[in-house]
């Protein structure tokens, strides 16, 4: 019996040693591993964020980079944050890849202190990063619209890393910080090509910082851009994650889309990794532009600190011209024109320093490309200038331009705009009509937070049920619409032009009630102020139909004459007159027409509009209700 008693204690003893040494070779990392299942880490907001994952359609996530990416340690990493946690743990407790992913350590630091405190690599490359940052603060850019690039139309944004976050001192000091950027890795110069890649997800879409200048000699000095600078409200913790999260995303390439996945949607999701509890991406819409994710940012609360603006040269030169007399701003084209800085003395050394001071702004702004670009002619001839500036030692003040509040992009109404109408047409009796429009503006939409004179829209459909027929048609349809009504400049002609693609039900005895695809624009000059145009211009346009004529195509072409009217109380007025004269159609070769369009705005988000035509198949009136959102 004691025996027996004896041979039970060495067999439990055997057994307890041998548990106890499976227990102590079992790797760290699985221990660690163990944890974070129990705490079910990998299905945590911010470790999503870090690894940009989306819930997909049928089920689990789908990272939205790139497959074969260096930015999974997982074989299955894109389709599982919870394998790709478990390869993070099982790398960084072996003392690898610590350096490549500097923001999935910190996570890990704050979400599993015990196992992870201790790692404290030797990351030379990311240090170097840091410093050459040298961030105190971040803001979100957002470069205005610039209708002569269709990737610009509708505006970019950007990231500012800001090296002096004092409000004054900040404006002296940022051309030192540093930006960060999402832009398509562009391989073609075809523009049609372009479009379709940039529609489909043709290109690769990947993250670069640079220095912050570069973005200004670009988006404000080259292309005369507005520039509103966001400051955002981040703590130093929320900072770290960001920055680390950039080095992260340097070897990461995105599948690149124009109208979703683009550079504000991708900022967002920069920005998510630094407070999952902002929840930016999520906020957006299906379809993304630059404004809207301003609009976010601006409407979440705490976290908008500042606005700053940065004017363009254009807006400066203006400006710099409105403190001379017209007989000065004559003799600075002249100066110019001949190359002349000698034309330019004046009696009073502060009259003569003014007006070189303003020639300079005015080379700079009419030569922007050649001066960017460093043409050995043009400098050569700026030079003379800046020598005949440094022979007047007279300290002159930059002009004040006060910031245009109005103009803010985040006070603007909603990019989207539902709109419903009651109208009747002599000839083809009372009809009902619905448009829905995806994008952004038109030339009597709200003003607020809109560039003056000028216009984008896409993704517009007319539809209009017709009483008398109880038929349902199509009566417009825009892929694309813009309009640059550009006032002249006392130095220069600025043209005034517009673009549109679609398609619209024809209103003439050609092929009256005809739907004809149609590609057209028209280009001439505008003269006024902010709130009244009056354009005069040269329309032509392409338009198919087979009812057109025999070979199913028409050219068209002819005069029109535009008043575009702003009152302070809402109501938008544009009026026209046009005279179209036809080729490539054997009928009626001629065709003119006028109309008057009314918009009477009672908030960003609700007009009533009227519109009548004189056409000749007879007169067409309509009263609506717009909704924007």
């Amino acid at each position: 019996m004691g025996r027996d008693y004896l041979k039970t204690l060495l067999f439990l003893f055997a057994l307890l040693s041998t548990l106890g040494q499976v227990q102590a070779n079992t790797p760290v990392w699985k221990k660690t591993w163990e944890r974070a299942q129990e705490l079910r880490l990998f299905h945590d907001q911010a470790w999503l964020n870090l690894g940009h994952y989306k819930k997909s359609l049928w089920h689990g996530y789908k990272s939205e980079s790139l497959e074969g990416s260096p930015f999974f340690l997982s074989s299955n990493g894109r389709f599982s944050p919870k394998q790709e946690l478990k390869a993070t743990i099982q790398s960084f407790l072996n003392q690898d890849k610590l350096c490549q992913f500097p923001a999935r350590l910190l996570y890990l630091k704050e979400k599993l202190p015990l196992d992870f405190q201790h790692l404290k690599p030797e990351c030379s490359e990311f240090i170097s990063f840091k410093n050459k940052l040298k961030a105190k603060s971040v803001s979100l850019v957002f470069s205005s619209y610039y209708l002569n690039a269709p990737a610009s139309a509708f505006g970019h944004t950007l990231l500012r890393f800001i090296k002096n976050p004092d409000a004054k001192k900040g404006e002296s000091y940022e051309l030192l910080d540093y930006a960060a950027n999402y832009a398509a890795v562009v391989t073609t110069n075809n523009s049609l090509l372009y479009g379709i890649m940039g529609l489909l997800g043709g290109f690769q879409g990947e993250f670069a910082s640079m220095p912050y200048f570069y973005k200004i000699r670009e988006y404000n000095d080259f292309e005369s851009r507005d520039i509103w600078d966001y400051e955002l409200n981040l703590s130093q913790k929320e900072l770290n994650r960001l920055i680390a999260h950039l080095w992260e995303m340097r070897l990461v390439h995105f599948p690149y889309y124009y109208l979703t996945h683009n550079c504000s949607y991708h900022i967002m999701s920069l920005l998510d990794v630094a407070n999952d509890n902002w929840q930016l991406t999520k906020r957006l819409r299906r379809f993304v532009i630059p404004v809207d994710t301003v609009k976010v940012v601006a409407n979440t609360p705490g976290l908008l600190k500042n606005v700053r603006f940065r004017p363009s040269k254009q807006r400066v030169l203006k400006a710099s011209l409105e403190r001379h007399s017209d007989d000065e701003v004559e003799l600075i084209k002249r100066a110019i024109d001949q190359r002349d800085p000698t034309l330019l003395k004046k009696q009073s050394p502060l009259e003569t320093a003014q007006l070189i001071d303003s020639t300079i702004e005015a080379i700079d702004f009419l030569y922007a490309e050649e001066v960017i670009k460093e043409d050995p002619e043009v400098l050569n001839w700026k030079r003379k200038f800046l020598l005949a500036r440094s022979r007047v030692p007279i300290q002159t003040q930059t002009p004040d331009i006060p910031i245009p509040k109005k103009e803010r992009p985040d006070i603007s109404h909603g990019s989207r705009r539902l709109s419903m109408a009651y109208g009747d047409h002599e000839n083809m009796g009372s009809y009902g009509s619905l448009s829905l429009r995806l994008a952004l503006h038109d030339l009597l939409d709200p003003p607020q937070g809109q560039a003056p004179g000028s216009s984008m829209e896409m993704g517009e459909i007319k539809l209009h049920y017709e009483d008398e027929h109880s038929k349902l048609r199509v009566e417009k349809f825009t892929l694309a619409e813009v309009h640059s009504l550009s006032l002249n400049s006392p130095l220069s002609k600025n043209l005034s032009w517009s673009f549109f693609a679609g398609g619209v039900r024809l209103n003439d005895e050609n092929a009256f009630g005809s739907f004809a695809p149609e590609v057209s624009g028209y280009g001439g000059h505008s003269f006024g102020s902010a709130t009244l145009y009056l354009s005069t211009l040269l329309h032509a346009g392409l338009e198919q139909n087979k009812d057109l004529s025999k070979s199913s195509f028409r050219i068209k072409a002819g005069p029109r004459l535009q008043l575009i009217y702003h009152a302070s109380w809402g109501l938008q007025l544009l009026s026209y007159a046009q005279a179209n004269f036809y080729t490539l159609t054997e009928k009626d070769n001629t065709h003119s027409f006028w109309g008057i369009k009314l918009k009477q705005l009672f908030s960003k988000k609700i007009s009533i509009d009227a519109n009548f035509d004189d056409f000749e198949t007879g007169r067409e009136g309509s009263l609506g209700l717009s909704y924007y959102y």
